[in-house]
């Protein structure tokens, strides 16, 4: 006989209790996104003052550039810290979340829970929609199925939302040594007086941005070497029934934890920009598996 998860993920996910983790996990990040964007806001508009002032004072360009240029680089490594600890936190609400309508045992080796007040405190301040379905309905797949799919279809979407922004985050870097370079030709400037009075300046600009670029194309990379994982399970069962075991899932969430982690932080009005797109992407990559798999009279 099929085994079924009970409650189904598509109930679970919007009971009182998951949509409380889902709201604070959500406040966490943004908290931590908010951070970033002050860092990053900071970074950018130090750089390019300092590189201004580099240019109209000419006698101390090169003081104004080292200084604005060091300065600026040790508030950007410190404000990376901080994000990397708190991301933590987010990250094993989340692995809450998931190992709550998944009906996974919760990995005590990885994670510590944050302590439900704590999960409160973050939901209560959490403002705004888009908890609701947050994985796509499996219907009436077996069970770990129904896991994997939504294990699968949740790596793709961040698969791809990371690899747009790394090459957003490429480009602009790009453009700012370029735009840089224009003053410096106009003035005629020396190769020293342009190292030293505006592109020291924008040195943790530049950091910032290769960062982004970087840690992005990491966290696409990991999280694709998941996927295949989770494709060639979902196509095993495809080709012959043999359906996953919990602990391959189990193992999957593991990845999936440890990627969190690290995750690349993405903004919020970029997710937002791409949201729809890549929702309904991966409903329809589980809709697209359901249908194969019926075809095949797989259940």
């Amino acid at each position: 006989m099929v085994g079924r998860t009970t409650p189904s993920i598509a109930e679970a996910q919007n009971q009182d209790r998951s949509l409380r983790l889902l709201a604070a996990q959500r406040r966490m990040y943004s908290d931590i996104k908010a951070l970033n964007n002050l860092r990053l806001a900071v970074v950018v508009v130090g750089g390019v003052s300092g590189a201004v002032c580099a240019l109209v004072f000419a006698n101390a360009r090169s003081v104004i550039g080292a200084v604005s240029g060091v300065t600026l680089l040790c508030l950007s490594l410190a404000g990376a810290s901080s994000e990397k600890s708190k991301t933590k936190k987010a990250s094993a609400v989340q692995e809450e979340f998931d190992t709550t309508v998944f009906k996974l045992p919760w990995n005590n080796e990885n994670s510590q829970r944050v302590s439900p007040s704590e999960v409160a405190r973050a939901s209560l301040r959490h403002r705004g929609d888009g908890l609701n379905d947050w994985y796509a309905d499996t219907h009436d797949a077996p069970r770990p199925l129904d896991i994997l799919m939504c294990q699968r279809s949740n790596l793709g979407w961040g698969i791809s939302m990371h690899r747009a922004w790394a090459i957003s985050a490429l480009w602009a870097c790009i453009a700012i040594l370029v735009i840089a370079a224009v003053p410096c030709l106009v003035m005629s400037l020396t190769f020293s007086a342009a190292l030293f009075g505006v592109y020291v300046p924008l040195i943790a600009v530049v950091k910032e941005l290769v960062e982004i670029w970087r840690s992005n194309l990491e966290s696409a990379l990991r999280k694709d070497v998941t996927e295949g994982r989770a494709s060639h399970l979902l196509a095993n069962f495809l080709e012959d029934g043999t359906l996953p075991s919990e602990s391959d899932c189990r193992q999957l969430q593991n990845e999936i934890w440890e990627s969190r982690q690290t995750n690349a932080i993405i903004p919020d009005w970029f997710y937002k920009v791409r949201r729809t797109r890549d929702e309904e992407a991966m409903r329809l990559s589980v809709d697209d598996f359901i249908s194969q798999a019926r075809e095949r009279g797989a259940w």
